[in-house]
């Protein structure tokens, strides 16, 4: 059997940097990405059924086009602290949609640029509105969307007038994934996630449940039953052994389903990932406070419900 179809312990690894990363550039990490592209076939068939991702292997990089089940607050950009964040990002990626690929272009000229892209008032003289600009543009120089030949960002904090000179690498055409439609035919982040479902045949809707709660599984801490008739949760139920099977045969991860939780959990600690509990001090207090907290339901000193949010024993 070749190396494309051949889903291995390589195959594994190369399906959790997947999943991990925004995306792997053969520049930077050449090992992982030719494994990756050597396995290649065995990875798109997989996350195409059990996820409906779509993956991406370039020349130059390999990308899981990753979409949640259900937005989340937490899933926002971290390193991203005020929403003019995010509006000033997507303006950059407006501008850098109108270079060229390699052409360069100074900090000043962006500057300039996003007053007229920017939905409301800038002013480069505010502090608040510099800081929101040197966090766009250190995310941005991260994933490689734009390369520093010369100047330090930083500087821009504390001064308007500082200068750095960026190039727009070829990695910026790929960040957006591609839509089925004009984004502007879009008026909702509804009719956005649905974009992807063109059919609901029943076999469609069988299929959306599987890549919804595998998306759930695999991108989420833990996914939670809704209600006593929540369909998810009926088919992590109905189906458990063939998902832990599937699970524990294609990732290092192995699949737990309790009364009212599901999740994904490792025997070893990854180097990689964000795990919990880790060895910071609020995974410590969080447990502690968890022990308490159930220890105090099943004593009956906390209830959970039935006694409404006024009542001073409800949580």
């Amino acid at each position: 059997m070749s190396s494309q179809n051949l889903y291995d312990e390589q195959a594994k690894e190369a399906a959790e940097w997947l999943l991990e990363n925004f995306w792997v550039l053969r520049e930077d990490d050449p090992d992982r990405y030719r494994m990756i592209r050597e396995r290649e076939q065995a990875l798109t068939l997989y996350f195409r059924e059990k996820l409906g991702y779509r993956l991406i292997v370039h020349r130059y990089f390999a990308k899981l086009e990753k979409i949640p089940a259900v937005p989340e607050t937490w899933m926002g950009i971290q390193e991203f602290t005020d929403p003019r964040d995010y509006a000033l990002f997507c303006c950059l990626l407006a501008f850098i949609e109108m270079k060229s690929v390699d052409e360069q272009f100074l900090l000043s000229d962006l500057c300039e640029e996003l007053k007229s892209l920017y939905p409301d008032e800038l002013d480069w003289t505010h502090y608040e509105h510099r800081k929101s600009l040197v966090r766009v543009m250190r995310f941005a120089a991260s994933l490689k969307l734009v390369l520093t030949v010369d100047g330090d960002i930083e500087q821009f904090r504390y001064a308007e007038t500082s200068e750095v000179l960026y190039e727009v690498p070829i990695y910026s055409r790929y960040f957006m994934r591609t839509y089925p439609k004009d984004l502007f035919q879009y008026s909702t982040l509804e009719e956005l996630l649905e974009a992807e479902h063109t059919d609901d045949s029943d076999e469609q809707t069988g299929m959306r449940r599987r890549h919804r709660v595998y998306r759930q599984l695999f991108l989420t801490p833990a996914m939670l039953r809704k209600s006593d008739d929540d369909v998810d949760f009926l088919y992590l139920r109905t189906y458990r052994n063939r998902i832990r099977e599937d699970i524990e045969k294609h990732t290092n991860y192995q699949f737990e389903l309790y009364r009212n939780t599901a999740m994904l959990t490792r025997m070893e600690r990854g180097l990689r990932q964000d795990m919990y509990p880790d060895q910071r001090a609020i995974s410590d207090i969080s447990l502690q406070f968890a022990e308490q907290l159930r220890a105090d339901v099943l004593s009956g000193r906390v209830t959970t419900g039935g006694a409404g949010p006024d009542h001073p024993q409800y949580v």
